[in-house]
């Protein structure tokens, strides 16, 4: 690993001294000790050496000083060239305080771009020199391409594009047991064995029956066996994936056997030469991950585990005479004309393609349906916006002439007239259930043509989690993001940070390694800012786990609260300083998510001239549970508040503490800006709240701007898993509205639920929920395209149906919107036990200060 910065610390001890004692080797045999401050950089003790090296003998064998650098071994064992000399020593990170002086050797420049790339990404860019693997090598080769395109299209129009860069203009929009122990299970009536299950899929569908290997004792797990799939080459279709895992099953004389999986592994059965796998290989697996609930993981990555001391099956696949190929273009196009047929569609069949066209991402559909789709492909060029549901009808595994035969090769065809669809509808074809490169190739397409700077920046997080679902490194979405991110500094920061954010997960550390390279090497000065930043996290996380350390209570759970000061002159003009929360040891990664789905759905809201003045404010995760988030200024939980009110507004028995809160913050007209902002803010949050299933709702995670706006903050609960106690979920309502809030809105009326303005409150809902529910495919497809992100809390598609339940997507518009009212109702009539929740809340958190 590329060395970590200090943060002043000596050579693993922290509260480094003043000064140390540092031994020099010269080039001429020399050996010197010199006097340093600990913040002396390269260059004053190398000038300092060179001044101490005339009092002693072969001096005269030394050249000028600028043709030496130093060398040294660092704490993490490895050989390091200095070549940045403004760097101190106590960042260096030593193991010992020694330096050698060396003449440099190869390419300078290179060098030290190579160091500051490393240690930008997280890894040195000798660990990529060093994969024997091709396809990494002409990626890293080819993709260089990719970046001196975007280069060239920066900087083509001179200051004017570079500063468009820089700047985008912001437009709103041991196996065995030993005997001692074996004995003692149930008497050794306990029967332990191992297997390896396999299969073939396309995506999460499953081509041919799943086969397994004969079972054997854990103590010598060798299976020596041919396994054979009931299906033909032929019909193998290109994105294809063998699919394997090391299953354990355990039984008891009487009892159902318990299987369980142990490691998992996929292997593209065509490589990215369109090649079909062929001889022997080594497939070293991956750990099984939680809420893993199948034996097989279809939608995981696919290739070989870079850590070596993983479990590891030794494969052999079927020789032929020559290689086998996956036919080209040409090749497809002339057998799918020879096999097109036209069938007639009359007006029925319309109203049911555009029944079938109309249904959400999760609705299913019957085989019968799938046929229909098919038979009248052709006609629903008109409807491109079918396009997801007549893949979904492909048989990928069948070329049988007597079912309309070659399924795929014909929807390759297809897809070249077919037009070009929404950005937001594209999306859905890069998730886990179309993984046929071609396909996915003609959604980059749709991006490429129609995805603004703007969008694509909103829809960042989900394009980086579904580079996961590509089949090879070099592909279409891979290049567009580059690109992008090469041309617009803004996305590129982003596009660095998420990629960078997962390099600890070995299943992607080396796909968004070599994107990172790729990025790093053609983004110019930037490198420079991004080397910065990447310092200073380090520096703040070293700092963190050295608090916690030092703490072991309570305390050590908390984040720390920066404040930085604007160097900027024009600050002055907005704020001088910028308050951050960091965070090391929670994964922000659902609060991120989060957030920017209630950024979207502001959009949204505010298209349709609804404005709910909604606070998504900044969060970014930045590694392994580690992360940013914003501060925004003047806000106060609600509990801060009540406390304000005394021991009644403490123990919830004085509704009225928050409106008089908000009175006495805000005198005169600003009075009635301000309710009108509770209003219109708690109106968009109830919605959101909902339809999100956001739980864990108390009174320090609800919090209230001086100014009148609401806003929701600590996300780690979504999609209704809600916190429980002896089994039973602690809030029983469907969001928080309590007695508080409607005493705000109808501006201090005991009876609010009578006030005209209450009924404004609840007009602003239902148009909210009414509005959300209309873009309902959108929301699915995004929390689709996370699933591979390993969120506890979003693991399958039963997670995402609970926003099919919350927007009532199998009810009409009515009939939903009923659904709602109800739910509203059943909120603020159960408001009392929010309130006992916060009661208990208020008294643990006082308990706890």
């Amino acid at each position: 690993m590329p060395p970590r910065p200090s943060s002043g610390e000596l050579w693993g001890m922290h509260l480094m001294p003043p000064s140390i004692l540092v031994d020099c080797l010269l080039p001429n045999g020399m050996i010197l000790t010199l006097e340093c401050l600990r913040e002396a950089t390269l260059i004053t003790v190398k000038h300092e050496l060179f001044k101490e090296a005339r009092k002693y003998p072969l001096y005269h064998l030394l050249q000028e000083e600028s043709s030496y650098i130093f060398v040294s071994v660092t704490q993490e064992a490895e050989r390091e060239e200095f070549y940045d000399e403004t760097r101190r020593l106590c960042d260096l990170r030593l193991f010992q305080a020694f330096l050698k002086v060396i003449e440099p050797v190869g390419n300078r420049e290179e060098k030290i771009l190579n160091r500051e790339i490393g240690f930008a990404i997280g890894m040195p860019i000798c660990e990529f020199e060093l994969v024997k693997d091709s396809e990494v090598q002409d990626f890293r080769r080819n993709i260089l391409n990719v970046c001196k395109e975007a280069v060239d299209l920066r900087d083509s129009n001179g200051p004017h594009s570079r500063a468009l860069y820089v700047y985008p203009p912001n437009v709103e929009s041991s196996a065995e047991l030993p005997r001692h122990i074996y004995n003692k299970l149930d008497k050794g009536n306990v029967n332990l064995g191992i297997y390896v299950r396999t299969g073939i899929y396309h995506g999460g569908e499953q081509l041919c029956d799943n086969v397994n290997t004969q079972r054997v004792p854990c103590s010598n797990p060798r299976w020596n066996e041919w396994l054979n799939y009931d299906m033909y080459i032929p019909d193998i279709p290109r994105a294809a994936r063998l699919c394997l895992s090391i299953c354990s099953v355990k039984g008891r004389k009487g009892a159902k056997e318990e299987h369980c999986p142990l490691a998992w592994g996929n292997i593209n059965l065509f490589d990215y030469t369109h090649t079909l796998v062929a001889g022997k290989m080594a497939l070293n697996l991956w750990p099984v991950p939680h809420g893993l609930e199948d034996l097989l993981n279809p939608i995981g990555v696919t290739g070989s585990n870079p850590n070596k001391e993983t479990p590891c099956l030794e494969l052999e696949f079927d020789h032929f005479s020559c290689p086998v190929k996956f036919p080209d273009m040409t090749t497809i196009e002339d057998h799918s004309n020879r096999l097109a047929r036209d069938n007639p569609v009359t007006d029925s069949d319309n109203d049911q393609l555009r029944q079938v066209c109309n249904r959400d991402p999760l609705s299913e559909i019957t085989e019968q349906e799938k046929d229909f789709l098919w038979r009248h492909r052709h006609d629903c060029v008109n409807m491109p916006e079918i396009l997801p549901k007549i893949l979904l009808a492909v048989k990928w595994n069948s070329r049988d002439e007597s079912v309309c035969a070659c399924f795929s090769f014909q929807m390759y065809c297809l897809l070249k007239d077919w037009p070009a669809i929404k950005p937001e509808q594209a999306m859905e074809l890069l998730d886990c259930n179309f993984p046929d490169p071609m396909i996915r190739e003609f959604a980059v397409k749709c991006l490429e043509k129609y995805l603004t700077d703007d969008k694509l920046s909103q829809y960042l997080i989900q394009l980086v989690q579904v580079l996961k679902y590509e089949q090879y490194l070099d592909n279409p979405l891979a290049r567009f993001l580059l690109k992008k991110a090469l041309t617009n500094q803004r996305i590129g920061h982003f596009f660095f940070w998420h990629l960078k954010s997962e390099m600890h997960n070995k299943t992607v550390s080396q796909r968004f390694g070599l994107l990172l390279e790729s990025y790093c090497r053609a983004c110019g000065m930037y490198l420079k800012h991004l080397s910065r930043q990447v310092e200073a996290m380090e520096k703040l996380i070293n700092l963190t786990d050295l608090l916690k350390q030092e703490k072991k209570d309570e305390a050590q759970k908390r984040p720390l609260w920066l404040n930085w000061e604007n160097p900027d002159m024009m600050s002055e003009l907005l704020f001088q300083n910028n308050e951050i929360i960091f965070k090391n040891g929670d994964d922000l990664r659902q609060d991120m998510l989060t957030l920017q789905i209630i950024r979207i759905m502001e959009n949204i809201w505010q298209n349709q001239g609804l404005d709910l003045r909604m606070l998504p404010y900044g969060c970014l995760s930045i590694g392994d549970c580690v992360g940013l988030i914003e501060v925004v200024r003047n806000s106060h939980t609600i509990m801060q508040i009540q406390c304000k009110g005394g021991l009644k507004g403490a123990l919830q028995f004085n509704s009225h503490t928050l409106h008089q809160w908000l009175k006495d913050k805000n005198k005169g007209e600003m009075y009635d800006q301000a309710i009108d902002l509770f209003t219109r803010s708690c109106a968009g949050y109830c919605v959101a709240t909902f339809i999100l299933g956001i739980g864990d709702r108390h009174n320090s995670n609800i919090m209230v701007k001086d100014d009148g706006q609401l806003f929701h903050i600590d996300f780690g609960h979504f999609l209704d898993h809600k916190k429980k106690k002896f089994g039973y979920k602690r809030e029983r309502v469907p969001f928080v509205l309590t007695q508080d809030f409607l005493i705000v809105i109808s501006k201090g009326t005991q009876e609010c639920t009578k006030t005209r303005e209450f009924e404004r409150f609840q007009e602003m809902c239902y148009k909210a929920y009414l509005a959300i529910r209309q873009h309902a495919n959108l929301f699915i497809n995004l929390f689709s395209m996370m699933l591979g992100s390993g969120m506890p809390e979003l693991q399958s598609f039963d997670d995402i149906a609970y926003i099919r339940k919350t927007l009532a997507l199998d009810k009409s518009e009515q009939e939903a919107l009923d659904y709602f009212m109800k739910q509203m109702n059943d909120a603020h009539h159960g408001g009392w036990t929010t309130k006992m929740d916060w009661i208990f809340h208020t008294i643990r958190q006082h308990a706890m200060n």
